[in-house]
């Protein structure tokens, strides 16, 4: 964490100030940049997920899209529905080609894909549900950093 933390704070992203403590060792806090507020307004705002197979990188976003337009977190949510669903159809020929082959256990393997795209796509329904909230809101002047506070 600290290397990145150093990485982030050459690039001007963030900024560390020395702060003296006298009942523990000093520390370093830092604040984002308005460089860094702009990288991550961009990354934030990319329709497309993470490059790895992993939803990680998309949690983030939804996660932190409180940084962000209202509006730009619908277009990641699509985006990613797009490519689950295409996981999701290549899964499901896979599995149609090797119900009747013996030995079907990678079928069975597979078959868990299936349920895990599936599980996917659904917990997509519930956050795309809560976009037209999201411009809703926004349209009325109350932001996410607002809502948060008062729900």
């Amino acid at each position: 964490m600290y290397r990145e933390l150093a990485r982030l704070e050459e690039l001007d992203l963030i900024g560390g100030t020395h702060v003296p403590q006298t009942s523990a060792p000093d520390k370093r806090v830092f604040e984002i940049t308005e460089a860094g507020r702009a990288v991550l307004t961009t990354w934030l705002e990319a329709s497309a997920p993470a490059t790895t197979p992993s939803r990680n990188g998309l949690l983030l976003q939804v996660f932190m899209a409180r940084h962000a337009r209202p509006d730009a977190l619908g277009p990641v949510l699509r985006s990613h529905r797009e490519a689950v669903g295409l996981h999701l159809a290549d899964l499901q020929a896979i599995v149609d080609q090797l119900t009747d082959h013996p030995g079907a256990d990678f079928s069975r393997l597979t078959a868990r894909g299936v349920v895990h795209a599936e599980a996917s796509l659904s917990w997509l329904d519930e956050a795309e549900a809560l976009v037209p909230h999201d411009a809703a809101c926004a349209a009325n002047g109350v932001t996410r950093d607002r809502l948060s506070r008062h729900t």
